[in-house]
């Protein structure tokens, strides 16, 4: 019981001191867990986090995104969590190769 509550302080001092990009490859990988464990509640929550972290002042990247991400949550309605799963594995793997390498 001590060890977990260890690793949740952990893991929330690393939340509290994570760039926002980092932020956004942690929700990437939050999803794909969800969509792991067939977790339609979770998976809905990490979607409308991402669809509420989009800058829109960069309206055509946001607009792409936005897409991506409605769709995902419309493929987790219908429980099609594989392409959920799809999508955000590549995301993140483009997120971790393209952003957080600047």
């Amino acid at each position: 019981m001590l060890a977990q509550q260890y690793a949740r302080q952990y893991k929330q001092q690393e939340i509290l001191s994570a760039s926002p990009e980092e932020l956004v490859l942690t929700l990437y990988d939050l999803g794909l867990q969800a969509c792991a464990r067939r977790d339609r509640d979770r998976l809905r929550l990490v979607l409308r986090e991402l669809i509420n972290s989009l800058n829109f002042d960069y309206e055509e990247v946001a607009r792409t995104f936005f897409e991506l991400y409605m769709y995902c949550l419309h493929q987790t309605h219908n429980g099609h969590f594989e392409a959920v799963r799809e999508v955000l594995a590549e995301l993140r793997q483009q997120w971790k190769n393209h952003v957080l390498k600047r």
